[in-house]
């Protein structure tokens, strides 16, 4: 399974309900099983991996990155309205 294919089955359970989800980026890297040991670099994953989603699926997703400390990286997906989506 690809990296996209993996995130867009995990957005699908974490959106029932809920339109935001907030996750570590280790953590969604064990999700997801990417072996990585870097924040930097899954969330450059999960960055081309939202790009995917949005081109594939008819889900829309917006990913916003916060970087509290070094080391660290706090993803949040937010699912939205087709009509609320820029073209990039």
């Amino acid at each position: 399974m690809n990296t996209w294919e993996a995130l867009y089955q995990v957005l699908k359970k974490r959106f029932q309900g809920k339109p935001v989800w907030s996750t570590d980026a280790m953590k969604l890297a064990d999700m997801i099983r990417l072996n990585e040991d870097y924040p930097s670099v899954v969330v450059r994953k999960a960055e081309s991996a939202v790009s995917q989603i949005n081109k594939k699926t008819s889900l829309n997703v917006l990913l916003d990155v916060a970087r509290p400390r070094n080391g660290k990286a706090i993803l949040t997906f937010s699912k939205m309205d087709s009509s609320s989506t820029a073209d990039s």
